[in-house]
């Protein structure tokens, strides 16, 4: 595993590793070593008698690791010293293209599930923690995972939803320029911008509604609180795994914008794609009647409705819209 920037000595702790308590980075003798710090023993432990650490290395999905005799940096707080498998090129989100974007982002949710499956989570959910390796995308964190706990919220989800689904959003639904808004915000676009920027009938999609919208809102709310929030509901495993689904369904039917300053759509609520409609004609489009020029012979709301009836039965549809945000509801 290879970081930048370099350290400035062959032994130190290297200056990108300084965020996680669970452990750090360090190069000794030319290479990088991975120290292990005591008060992630109980995760690492799991992670790799669980089998997740080696279903994860069969898959591809995470770096691969040798424990080694190295003498740590810090021996008072040492549990273990891992060396990471090299990668020799590194690259970042605001560096990436679309696609490159879009398969991190379903990485990390398939990685989500299958943790969930043994009984751990991912603490965090930063599109800096996957690297390309051999042309496809890899975690190259071993100590994003934590134990699962039943009552607890994915404390990753603003984060996923800050460094994967609004970016996704803004290149699919608008420009694919605004990928660079990531140089500008390292730990992600706010939601609430992102929600601003965003156009109206973009508030017809169950999953940026849900995931964006009501989430920016949600926070707006929480933020202007005088109050301490409340306790948080607790959701059960399953509610994680829909979560998941959702997440990973909206993010595998976008489709990059086909013109820079165009204002492609992208796809609709059935995986097909919807050809742009000039800004002057937005409103109209969306309150007309049915016409048979427009998607399945319908248009504005009638086409959005219909599409989204074929694509989702009702009980199916009203279940799934009034899933909960895992989100505090401040106290009043």
């Amino acid at each position: 595993m290879t970081l930048n920037p370099e350290p400035a000595s062959d032994l130190e702790v290297h200056r990108a590793s300084f965020r996680d308590p669970s452990g750090f980075v360090f190069r000794r003798g030319g290479r990088l070593y991975r120290q292990v710090n005591s008060i992630y023993a109980r995760e690492y432990d799991h992670l790799m008698r669980s089998g997740l650490y080696q279903r994860l290395i069969d898959r591809g999905w995470l770096i691969p690791h040798q424990e080694v005799n190295e003498d740590p940096l810090d021996p008072s707080t040492c549990y273990r010293v891992i060396e990471p498998e090299a990668i020799p090129f590194i690259s970042y989100p605001y560096e990436w293209c679309f696609s490159q974007l879009k398969d991190a982002a379903l990485l990390t949710l398939a990685i989500q599930k299958e943790a969930l499956q043994a009984g751990m989570i991912l603490k965090d959910a930063s599109a800096y923690n996957i690297q390309f390796h051999r042309g496809k995308p890899i975690l190259m964190d071993t100590l994003s995972f934590a134990l699962y706990e039943e009552s607890a919220p994915w404390v990753a989800y603003r984060q996923f939803c800050q460094h994967f689904l609004a970016p996704l959003a803004l290149m699919s639904r608008v420009d694919l320029r605004f990928g660079r808004l990531s140089t500008l915000y390292m730990d992600g676009i706010p939601l609430d911008f992102a929600s601003r920027l965003l156009p109206f009938s973009t508030r017809f999609d169950f999953g940026l509604v849900s995931h964006l919208h009501l989430h920016a809102q949600a926070q707006q709310a929480v933020s202007r609180a005088v109050e301490k929030p409340s306790t948080p509901p607790s959701p059960l495993r399953m509610s994680k795994m829909g979560l998941i689904g959702r997440l990973t369904v909206s993010n595998q039917r976008y489709a990059a914008c086909k013109s820079p300053s165009g204002r492609l759509a992208g796809w609709s609520t059935t995986g097909t794609p919807i050809t742009p409609t000039p800004p002057s004609r937005a409103k109209s489009a969306l309150f007309r009647k049915p016409s048979s020029t427009s998607l399945h012979g319908q248009s504005g709301i009638w086409a959005l409705t219909r599409a989204s009836s074929a694509a989702l039965p009702l009980k199916s549809a009203v279940r799934w819209w009034y899933q909960p945000i895992l989100i505090p509801k401040p106290s009043r």
